[in-house]
């Protein structure tokens, strides 16, 4: 993935258009159909607000507590915060009790759907870039 990356400089930035990127990817629904939803990348202040709200600690108060994160809720609430669907429109249909996308999102796309739908967020959003990637790329 480090050769795709492309360089510019810092004044460069001044005459670069930094609107948000889009990209569609294909997601599988439950029934085997697949969609074309339209991701943008989200902001890390956006990434570190959703994976405060998916971590739950485990353990006593006294004791060493563990953090562990809600896999399923995490990538409900990336994919929501990544596209702009109204998702509220979808809750009667898939029966979701509440009209909240972590109820709605896994009972409409597959479980494959949403890991690639989360992959292509954290990818778009350079989330997943491994910095030692990066630095081998920028010394080539």
């Amino acid at each position: 993935m480090a050769e795709n990356i492309q360089f510019i400089s810092l004044e460069d930035i001044l005459s670069e258009d930094l609107s948000v990127v889009t990209e569609k990817i294909p997601v599988q629904l439950l029934n085997g159909k697949y969609i074309e939803l339209e991701i943008k990348a989200i902001t890390q202040e956006a990434e570190v607000k959703i994976r405060k709200r998916c971590t739950k600690y485990e353990g006593s108060k006294k004791g060493v507590r563990t953090p562990v994160l809600d896999e399923v809720l995490y990538s409900s609430l990336i994919i929501a915060e990544a596209t702009d669907v109204d998702w509220k429109k979808f809750a009667e249909k898939v029966g979701a009790q509440v009209p909240a996308p972590e109820f709605i999102i896994p009972k409409l796309f597959s479980m494959g759907g949403i890991v690639r739908a989360t992959q292509g967020i954290t990818r778009l959003s350079g989330i997943d870039e491994d910095m030692e990637d990066l630095i081998e790329a920028a010394k080539n």
